[in-house]
């Protein structure tokens, strides 16, 4: 029978209760701050919670039964279950259930365990059927309303399985083998879980808004993160965007072929004087505009296009299941810039268009391990098409690695002739056609690669440029030049030798003190060295060392440069010269 006493009875653990709902929400606090940066979806994430809600069940459980007597010994274990199924649904409540009664079965000492399981499965069960309903909204959405209705389905369930433990008690003994709760205990239960309706309204408050809370973190971390890919003028896609979709696709087995389209103004500079300073920006959504209207995007729309910022003047089209002979075989490229200039035109202002360039190139997944490198490789490759301005549609067919791997091979070796003073040199006779005889030979630059191919010497002078190399390259050149034409006159078959130097090494200051040390140390005349200047910027020897001008021409310092001659070569026998060729090595 309900009485007084029984209800103050029942009260005694509230502190208990009290400090067991700190715990679990102390609990799931750590597990929120330790899992912050693990991105999941809301079922997980509704899971998980579930989980550390059964966990903490667990071990409240273990403790109450190892240090605190009965009635102090009264879990809030039924709260957990509940608040598990709403979070988590089937999965995550399952889950609570075979923890929390598990820890019941363990250290309840075995009593009543049929009966005690029911009690939890009608509460748990009550929270399931809650599931739907609270996951239409999102944690970061919850509401008061909807932490009331919560608390209030709580509670009911609560209600709902202790009353029918109550009944269970007044059936005849033996009727079912669970029915041996006493009668008092069973109300009293009863009267616990109304009497602490409110502290547990306070918890269920308490964890809403943790969770709440972690919720919203997650979604403005979300939302600068989305910011951070995202060009603030033309709000498409950056490059940090780009990099993490092509990794994407590198890593997925299922996607053999990745090839990357750029589309660009050629003629930039020139629409940037005739339409303003902030042509570029409009260029580029009106660039994207037409890209995805309906013709162009008809072209595409099987290899799944998505449109990337590349550069401030750049647009790449990543595609799926194409390779870049393929597109060249079908001629997709020139048809796109085609219809892309016509699209843009249609709504453009009258007067100057721009130029539209595309590049076609396709990533190789056994090279490019990862986007960095793939999109240096394109990068590379667009500034070596530069100076080819009328063509407007490119295939680079080859592997975006090779043209970096065999840079490479070709910078190692131009470091190790510098280092060991012998480049791959070759000499190249000048012939007198009426005598038919041999009056030289000019030293010339002949390289090739791992697999016998011949290396232009224009690639092997602009990759030592590119790397600062170019005078110590031609030094070493000139010195291996110097020591043949010295073992030459040695064996009495002495001819004049022409060298290629630059323009920047003839105006170092110290550069003519070093060819006139390293002349007088072979004892080689003036006339077995012939300078052949390859920049026609510098032919006039403005600016070349005074004291080199001095030794080769036979002049005083006050002459103003470099005399020319004429002929095939500039030769003269009898004398050394400058001599304006070209670029050639």
């Amino acid at each position: 029978m309900l009485t007084w006493e029984l209800i103050l009875f029942e009260l005694k653990p509230v502190p208990d209760f009290l400090l067991q709902y700190a715990g679990v929400l102390g609990i799931m606090a750590i597990v929120l701050v330790l899992s912050r940066n693990v991105e999941t979806s809301r079922r997980t994430a509704g899971f998980r919670y579930a989980l550390v809600l059964g966990m903490s069940g667990f071990a409240i459980s273990a403790l109450l039964a190892r240090y605190l007597p009965p009635p102090s010994a009264a879990p809030i274990r039924f709260d957990l279950l509940f608040l598990a199924g709403v979070i988590g649904g089937w999965r995550g409540g399952g889950a609570a259930f075979a923890l929390i009664y598990g820890a019941r079965v363990i250290f309840g000492n075995g009593a009543l365990p049929i009966g005690a399981g029911i009690d939890m499965a009608i509460i748990v069960v009550g929270g399931i059927l809650m599931h739907p309903w609270f996951s239409r909204t999102e944690l970061a959405d919850i509401k008061p309303r909807q932490v009331l209705i919560v608390w209030a389905g709580m509670v009911t369930a609560l209600v709902t399985s202790a009353l029918f433990t109550v009944w269970l008690t007044q059936l005849p003994s033996g009727t079912v083998p669970f029915a041996l709760l006493p009668y008092k205990n069973a109300v009293g239960s009863t009267v616990r879980r109304v009497v602490m309706a409110p502290a547990a309204l306070l918890f269920v408050s308490c964890l809403f808004a943790i969770l709440r809370f972690e919720a919203l973190d997650r979604r403005n971390r979300r939302i600068e993160l989305i910011r951070m890919r995202v060009d603030p003028i033309t709000q498409l896609p950056n490059r940090r965007a780009l990099l993490n979709h092509v990794d994407a696709l590198l890593k997925d087995p299922t996607i053999q072929h990745v090839t990357l389209l750029t589309i660009t103004a050629q003629n930039y500079a020139d629409m940037l004087l005739t339409r303003g300073h902030d042509w570029g920006d409009k260029f580029l959504l009106k660039l994207n505009q037409a890209i995805q209207s309906e013709p162009v995007h008809g072209m595409l729309r099987d290899f799944k296009p998505n449109v990337f910022l590349f550069t401030d003047l750049t647009l790449m089209l990543v595609l799926q299941k194409i390779e870049a002979r393929e597109f060249d075989r079908r001629g997709l490229a020139s048809a796109l810039q085609q219809e892309l200039t016509l699209t843009m035109g249609a709504h453009g202002p009258k007067g100057a268009m721009p130029l539209l360039s595309l590049c076609v190139a396709e990533c190789d997944r056994s090279k490019h391990v990862t986007s960095e490198k793939a999109l240096r490789d394109v990068s590379l490759h667009l500034l070596n098409l530069a100076p080819h301005a009328g063509n407007t549609v490119h295939y680079l067919q080859h592997n975006f690695a090779d043209s970096a791997a065999h840079d490479a091979q070709v910078l190692a070796r131009l470091t190790t002739w510098i280092d060991t003073h012998s480049p791959p040199l070759a000499y190249q006779p000048k012939c007198d056609l009426s005598s038919q005889k041999v009056l030289g030979a000019e030293a010339l630059l002949r390289m090739v690669d791992n697999a016998g191919n011949a290396v232009p010497p224009q690639e092997v002078v602009a990759l030592a440029t590119r790397h600062q190399l170019l005078a110590a390259f031609e030094w070493c050149t000139l010195e291996r030049v110097v020591q043949d034409a010295y073992t030459w006159m040695m064996a009495g078959n002495a001819k004049p030798l022409s060298v290629n130097i630059s323009g920047a090494s003839l105006v170092s200051a110290d550069f003519g003190h070093r060819v006139r040390h390293l002349m007088d140390a072979h004892h080689l005349p003036r006339s077995a060295i012939t300078l052949e200047l390859t920049e026609v910027s510098h032919s006039t020897g403005h600016g070349v060392c005074p004291a080199l001008r001095c030794y080769f021409c036979g002049r005083g310092r006050g002459d103003t440069g470099a005399k020319r001659y004429p002929g095939s070569h500039g030769h003269r026998p009898g004398a050394g010269l400058f001599v304006c060729r070209g670029t050639e090595h």
